[in-house]
């Protein structure tokens, strides 16, 4: 399907009706951007930077420029810290933001289902990453031969994944910063 996130390419035309109206460029100087969707985004750039160095680290090990116990104490600790923070995320998302947002504005619904969709979907990668990367964890503390394929197999996990959340972030920032602006909601941590 179209909307699903593993095939998506962009936002629904039909859920743009506000994204149009307010460019990204504007977000930050607008009366309505408080430093609670600022502290959202900056949330949404520490996930893309972290994926980005669990990916460029992986790259190095598989070079051989990476010490194997550091990289496995990096994995655990890092790659830990990122899914714990996602799933979070997500949840805070799911259970307290979205249920407020959606009453905003009714043309938006789909996109709320659709960002529901791909949470799940995330989740379910974000499980296979953690089991990954707890295997190559363990194999690299056993100085197993397997390390370097469990390696490889983690880096193509990563990779898929980046695409996919960073889908994702683009198409939840660009549905739910121009509600918050055209409506200035009351959202409470």
């Amino acid at each position: 399907m179209k909307n699903d996130l593993p095939e998506r390419d962009g936002l629904p035309e039909h859920l743009k009706v506000l994204s149009d109206s307010y460019p990204r460029s504007d977000w930050s100087s607008h009366q309505n951007f408080s430093e609670l969707t600022r502290f959202w985004l900056n949330r949404h750039i520490m996930f893309r930077k972290t994926l980005e160095t669990l990916r460029s680290e992986g790259d190095h090990f598989l070079a051989g420029e990476r010490d194997p116990q550091r990289y496995a104490s990096l994995i655990a600790k890092v790659g830990g810290f990122f899914v714990n923070e996602l799933h979070m995320h997500h949840h805070m998302e799911d259970q307290h933001y979205f249920p407020l947002l959606i009453r905003q504005d009714a043309r938006l619904n789909d996109g709320f289902d659709l960002l529901g969709k791909d949470h799940h979907q995330l989740a379910e990668l974000l499980e296979g990453m953690a089991g990954s990367g707890s295997d190559l964890v363990n194999k690299i503390r056993a100085k197993s031969e397997a390390s370097m394929f469990a390696a490889d197999n983690l880096q193509k996990i990563l990779h898929r994944f980046d695409r996919f959340m960073n889908r994702h972030l683009s198409d939840e920032e660009e549905l739910i910063v121009p509600i918050i602006l055209e409506y200035n909601p009351k959202i409470n941590l």
